[in-house]
Formats: C-alpha cells, sequence, structure tokens
C-alpha cells in the first residue's frame, strides 16, 4: 500500500480511501446508483482493510487511542454496493494466511473492528460453512437500509462464538437459518430492526439459540403480497435465551410447532392479521399453549382470541342454520362485545349502552310510574320522585327511567336502589326490564370472567 511502517492518522485515511477506490475503480453507478462489484473484489477489499488494521495496532496503536471514534467509522464501511457477500470466505482466508501469529492481536486489544454495509443491494449473505477457530475477527457486522434477496445464518460458522448481527431498515426476501453441525449453537446476538421480510423465514434442522433473536418493528410479508408465498417458521427450534417480537406487522401467523421457548420471550405490542387462513389457527393455537405452559398469561390470551378470530372466519359454518350456529352466534357476539378478551374498554361502553337504551325505551312511551303502596318505605330522595303519597305521577321522568335503567343494569348493585317505588305500568315494560336483567347480568359475568383471566384474580 505505500505507507511508512509507522502509520499516522491521515496516512491510514488516504490508504482507506485507496481501497474503496480500487473495490468500484473504472465502474459506473447503474439505474439504482449501485457500483457492482464482484463478491470476490469485496472479499479482497475486507481482507486488504485487515491487513492495514493490523498494521496501525502492531505499529502505531496510539493512532487508535487518539482518534478512535473517527477511524472505527471509517474502517470496514461499504455503500452503494451491488454484490454477493459470503463470510466464509473472509473466514478461510484468515485460517489459512494469519492464524498463527500475525492475528493474534486480535485476541489481545479491545479494538475489535465490526463491519458494516449502507444502503448495498445483495444477491446472497451468506453466513454459512465450516466453523472458524479465531472469535474476534469482527465484533458485529451491521447492514443498514439495504436490499437483499437471499440470506443464510447457519451456526457452523456462527456458533462458539460471539459476533452479533445487526440489521436495520432493509427488505429481506428470504432468510434461512440452519443448523449444521452438532458441535456449536447459536450464541449470537441476532437483531432485525425496520426491516420487512417479503418471502420466507425458515429454521432448518432442529436450531438451537442460546444468544439473543430480535425482531423490532418488522414487517413479516407484505399485505398485497399473497400471503400464500410468505413462509414463517421456526419448527422443532429451541430457545434457550431471548425471543422478542416488539412492536411488529404479522400479516402471515409463525409456525412455532414443536419448539421450546424460554421464559424471556416476548409478543409485545404487535399486530396480527392473518385470519383468513386454515393454518393460522393451529399456529395461534400452538402459541397459546407454549405462552401458557411458560406462564406468560398476557400473550396466551392474545393468541387464544387470535385462534377463535381465526376459528370464526375459516371453520365454523357460514349459516347459524348449522349444527355449529350456536357457536358462530357466540364466536360472534365475543367478537364484538370484547374482541374475544382483549378489549377492555368496549364491554364497559357495551354496558353504558344498555343503560341508556332502556333509559330511552322507558321514557318515550311514557311506561313508568310511582307505586303508591312502597311510597311510606321509600326513602326521601325517591319520594321526591313522585307526585304525592297517592299519586301515579312521576315528577321528573328522565330521572326516573334512568334510575329505573340503572336498577336492571348493575346486578346487585341496583338492589340498593330498588325499593319498587319506580314501578312499570305496562306488561311490555315489564317484559323490558326482565329482559335488561339477563342482558346485564350476562356482560357482568364475561366482564368479571376477563378480568379474572387476566389477571388471575
Amino acid at each position: 500500500m505505500g505507507v511508512s511502517p509507522v502509520m499516522e492518522y491521515d496516512e491510514v485515511i488516504k490508504s482507506l480511501a485507496q481501497i474503496k477506490h480500487d473495490l468500484v475503480k473504472g465502474k459506473a453507478k447503474n439505474k439504482e446508483g449501485l457500483y457492482e462489484v464482484p463478491s470476490e473484489a469485496l472479499i479482497n477489499a475486507i481482507i486488504e482493510e485487515l491487513k492495514l488494521y493490523r498494521l496501525v495496532l502492531t505499529k502505531n496503536p496510539n493512532v487508535f487511542f487518539e482518534q478512535e471514534r473517527k477511524l472505527s467509522s471509517a474502517f470496514f464501511l461499504y455503500n452503494d454496493l451491488e454484490t454477493d457477500f459470503i463470510f466464509e470466505r473472509i473466514v478461510k482466508y484468515i485460517n489459512e494466511q494469519y492464524l498463527i501469529g500475525p492475528l493474534k492481536w486480535l485476541d489481545q486489544t479491545r479494538f475489535i473492528p465490526r463491519l458494516s454495509f449502507h444502503k448495498c443491494k445483495f444477491g446472497a449473505i451468506l453466513f454459512d460453512g465450516k466453523q472458524f477457530n479465531s472469535k474476534r475477527i469482527f465484533s458485529s457486522i451491521n447492514i443498514h437500509e439495504c436490499s437483499i434477496h437471499r440470506m443464510v445464518l447457519a451456526d457452523g460458522l456462527l456458533g462458539g462464538n460471539d459476533l452479533e448481527i445487526y440489521i436495520n431498515k432493509s427488505v429481506i426476501e428470504n432468510l434461512s437459518i440452519e443448523k449444521s453441525t452438532t458441535h456449536f449453537n447459536f450464541e449470537n446476538t441476532i437483531l432485525f430492526r425496520e426491516c420487512d421480510f417479503l418471502y420466507t423465514i425458515n429454521c432448518k434442522n432442529n436450531c438451537i439459540f442460546d444468544g439473543y433473536l430480535r425482531f423490532q418493528k418488522c414487517v413479516f410479508s407484505k399485505p398485497k403480497l399473497e400471503t400464500t408465498m410468505f413462509h414463517f417458521n421456526f419448527i422443532n427450534t429451541v430457545f434457550n435465551n431471548v425471543l422478542e417480537f416488539t412492536e411488529c406487522e404479522f400479516n402471515k401467523s409463525p409456525n412455532f410447532h414443536g419448539a421450546k421457548l424460554s421464559t424471556d420471550t416476548s409478543f409485545y405490542r404487535n399486530r396480527f392479521f392473518d385470519l383468513n387462513e386454515l393454518s393460522a389457527v393451529g399456529n395461534y393455537r400452538q402459541l397459546k399453549q407454549i405462552m401458557q405452559s411458560l406462564g406468560a398469561e398476557h400473550d396466551s390470551l392474545m393468541f387464544h382470541a387470535l385462534e377463535m378470530e381465526a376459528r370464526k372466519n375459516t371453520v365454523l359454518p357460514r349459516t347459524i342454520f348449522h349444527h355449529e350456529g350456536p357457536a358462530l352466534i357466540a364466536s360472534f357476539l365475543l367478537r364484538h362485545f370484547n374482541d374475544y378478551g382483549r378489549n377492555y374498554w368496549r364491554p364497559w361502553i357495551w354496558l353504558l349502552g344498555l343503560i341508556l337504551v332502556g333509559m330511552v325505551l322507558y321514557l318515550l312511551p311514557h311506561g313508568l310510574g310511582c307505586n303508591p303502596e312502597k311510597y311510606k318505605a321509600a326513602e326521601l330522595w325517591q319520594k321526591s320522585l313522585c307526585d304525592g303519597e297517592s299519586s301515579l305521577r312521576l315528577t321528573n321522568e328522565i330521572l326516573a327511567s334512568l334510575i329505573y335503567s340503572l336498577q336492571h343494569s348493575l346486578g346487585p348493585i341496583g338492589l340498593i336502589i330498588d325499593n319498587g317505588l319506580i314501578s312499570a305500568k305496562m306488561l311490555s315494560i315489564k317484559t323490558l326490564s326482565v329482559l335488561q336483567m339477563i342482558l346485564s347480568s350476562i356482560f357482568w359475568y364475561l366482564i368479571i370472567v376477563q378480568l379474572r383471566r387476566q389477571f388471575k384474580l
């Protein structure tokens, strides 16, 4: 590279710029604003930077102590490329050329480099292949605002080391997570933030995760895509550590059949839209059972509600005259009453609506009056509603209708304000009050069951 044995900061920056220039030398950007470079050329550029990085740390480490932030962001950063990235080729080269001695500095310094790609387009990103011996080639690999057709994460190459992978604001068409060896598990931290997954997420061959796997604000399958094209499988996968889905959008239900999850698993503020496919019923049921076994009652209730809604849309008949018609009616009512236990405000709105509707129905036909036989035993505030001891006429029909509706909507609480002074004049009004009492009792039962299940009362 034509640099002095003791490298100063300006020389390092100049050498880095030359490596980047040689990578795209003689190439023009395509219509997407990217340089099309072969994967071998990218690998060679990374290897050249590794040589330069080693030279700086071994010859003049003070450069890093003085300019650590600037150099850390300058090394191993690649922008606007269209290429493939095959990590095994870097590992193979290092194992062949540098394992015996020259890279020992990586185990002795805190300046472990990170590899970053920004606004690139990858035909493939492959982390599969044979296990390498050195654990400290890169501290992390960061992929930001990139497009990836195919990505493979395999424990044969990633297992047994602490390499962290961060993928942010990227579009991934196909992601495959594979177990290729019995010697290693995934011990890595893998984070997907604000990523769009278009077609497949497939975990193969009974993978085992000992590290963290996080999905934050990700979208699984676009709404306009045919969801049958999308596959989201973690079948028979073991998670011994954190598995986290936060504020994600699921347009396809995830398949966790046979999976084992840790108590650090969480589904927080996600949205699920796959409610019209038969497979969703089984997928949500499996997640409900898994979360229930972990003691995650909130998540379990969420997946139970999703299972019920998917079942209503796929399994239950379309007509109430079928032998499962009552199940269809019950599912319909629960969906609108409390969204299968997910909505805590809606039941109270229904109860308030029942009180107001009852009040109006009692008021319009002037169907209420005073019962003179109960006048003497009534409290003073109740007597004020009647026009004298022997009169049937109410002085305030609006207030009396509200009180009568409350008496028949609050269950046992309504008995406190019910001494029979306000009474129905007509059989139709009495029948209506009985129906209101039955409906309010059902509402109270569902509210109590919902609260009890949610908070384990």
